[in-house]
């Protein structure tokens, strides 16, 4: 028997955690001993309880936010956090136990930010070492163009008026035969770089290697209007530097070699080719591209030949000579050529030296 007062006015009133109002002390001294008398009261889960639950939703969170990141992230932790609140009352309702409340929800947001974090430094991560393999065949402007275009890469082309440039070593066999192996491939490597750094400095696409020679896109993937002037001034700064690394090469070993360009623009279809899955090759087929690579077959050591159609676009800003017609394989009629000698600006010597270079 409990006896106390139990009635407004005698300030025996007190707040309850489960009652939004207040209750005399009486009342709370009986529901006390009723619940030691009939076993039934609330205890606190063991503190190793806790631990064991913090830890295990910290895991599954991660594991859950690493293979569904972005939003998907963030509907799990809501998710997450609903789950746990569900067993915090069952285990408050059905086994009259408290389980930790605070900790688990700050251990699933705290997981959530590492996640997000941990995308986004990854995703940078990954970004950059894109950046530098793509960055290696064109401009580091064109990638990053690319890069922010939010389209899927997918097979297939455009069809785009475009410039191509091939462009072949003369006389790489006769050296091969005299120099060591390791001496060809420093060789090659060093006028592969010079003909790289032409290609990325007048904003063209470095398309491929074949064997010692290459291809290179000018207006693609990235249009200029002014691409085939780019394509010529391109391999002018081949041939610049290539005349000064053929006299170190003569003076090491006593043989050179020289470059041979051809120039063509014109439509061609320029696209992904090859397979969606396993692999994709950025590049350009048509007409276009094999009187580009016709044209190189044809210029002598150390010549640059363009097309009429490049002459038509860009033929007022260089020194040209009039080569004539040439019969070039694949075609039926004889097209007409024009070799590159230097630049309007140029003074006389440059002309002259185009000429013996043409001769």
């Amino acid at each position: 028997m409990l006896i106390g007062p139990y009635a407004p006015g005698f300030g025996d009133e007190y707040a309850v955690p489960n009652s939004n109002l207040k209750m005399y002390g009486v009342e709370i001294h009986a529901n006390m001993t009723q619940s030691l008398i009939i076993g039934k009261f609330y205890t606190e889960a063991p503190e190793w309880t806790g631990v064991l639950l913090i830890a295990a939703l910290t895991l599954i969170s991660l594991l859950l936010y690493e293979r569904y990141p972005g939003l998907k992230s963030v509907f799990i932790c809501i998710g997450l956090s609903v789950a746990y609140v569900l067993a915090f009352l069952s285990a408050y309702t059905f086994g009259s136990v408290f389980i930790p409340f605070t900790y688990p929800f700050l251990a699933l947001f705290t997981a959530l930010v590492w996640a997000v974090v941990s995308h986004y430094m990854n995703e940078r991560r990954e970004r950059n070492r894109v950046t530098n393999l793509f960055g290696r065949f064109v401009p580091k402007t064109v990638v990053d163009e690319l890069l922010a275009s939010r389209e899927a890469i997918k097979v297939g082309g455009q069809r785009r008026d475009i410039s191509v440039m091939f462009v072949d070593i003369r006389g790489f066999t006769p050296m091969s035969e005299r120099l060591q192996p390791e001496e060809v491939i420093g060789v090659l490597n060093e006028y592969l770089d010079i003909c790289t750094k032409a290609v990325f400095l007048n904003n063209g696409t470095l398309d491929k290697f074949i064997g010692d020679g290459v291809m290179a896109l000018f207006g693609a993937p990235i249009h200029y209007p002014n691409h085939p002037e780019l394509a010529v001034r391109a391999a002018l700064e081949i041939r610049k530097h290539a005349n000064r690394l053929e006299e170190e090469c003569i003076r090491k070993w006593g043989v050179g070699v020289k470059f041979g360009i051809g120039i063509n623009c014109g439509p061609a279809v320029v696209g992904n080719i090859g397979s969606e899955m396993l692999r994709l090759d950025y590049t350009a087929i048509g007409d276009t591209v094999n009187l580009a690579a016709r044209l190189e077959s044809n210029a002598k050591p150390g010549q640059i030949l363009i097309s009429e159609e490049v002459y038509h676009r860009v033929g007022r800003l260089f020194k040209l000579e009039d080569i004539g017609e040439i019969k070039v394989k694949g075609k039926e009629k004889p097209v007409r050529v024009f070799a590159v000698l230097g630049t309007a600006e140029d003074d006389g010597q440059t002309g002259a030296m185009g000429r013996r270079e043409g001769a």
